[in-house]
């Protein structure tokens, strides 16, 4: 498991200052502090970071990038575009964010949001190699997603780093998939109920 107080910090209102947190956690009407806090903060400083070199190729690109899927919510597409930019403008090092948006996908079993079983899905999506991050698309991603990974490579190993928040059913919000060990979640395995 990964810290839940440094990647999945949920504010508790509008007034909350935010600690030193990686990636905070918005539900409902905190969308629009969400917003707000994303257009008031600082650049980012970048500090290198010695990642396990074993990210998945783009092929297009030849560049390494991590995997990226940020779940997408047609009734909330802002939440989605701002969860994308904050963790492209501070990561050092390529990402590839890839919307989990259900009409595109191989299933097409829903929950709560169109992507509660889609979340799932970003290990075959990778192609079942290097490591995956899931986000919901309410979330805002104050620090470098490099370090979420690098902190999931240096923990004991395991096909799935879940960060546990304060609440339970909120775990699956921030994970970090080592995809070559979720072969058996495939869209088959994830659309059967």
């Amino acid at each position: 498991t990964l810290p839940g107080a440094l990647f999945n910090y949920p504010p508790g209102d509008a007034s909350d200052p935010l600690p030193n947190v990686s990636i905070a956690h918005f539900k409902g009407r905190r969308k629009a502090w969400m917003r707000q806090r994303e257009a008031l903060l600082p650049p980012p400083v970048r500090e290198p970071l010695h990642l396990v070199p074993d990210l998945p190729r783009q092929p297009s690109a030849g560049v390494s990038a991590i995997q990226v899927y940020i779940g997408y919510d047609p009734r909330q597409p802002v939440a989605f575009h701002v969860a994308a930019h904050s963790v492209q403008t501070r990561s050092s090092v390529p990402v590839a964010i890839t919307r989990l948006q259900l009409s595109q996908l191989p299933i097409t079993r829903r929950g709560l949001t169109e992507f509660t079983y889609s979340r799932f899905l970003a290990p075959f999506l990778s192609g079942y190699q290097g490591w995956s991050v899931f986000l919901d698309a309410d979330t805002l991603c104050l620090g470098d997603i490099a370090a979420l990974v690098a902190h999931a490579q240096k923990s004991p190993p395991a096909p799935v780093h879940v960060v546990q928040g304060a609440r339970r059913f909120e775990w699956a919000s921030v994970m970090v998939f080592d995809n070559a060990r979720c072969r058996a979640i495939t869209p088959a395995v994830v659309d059967d109920a």
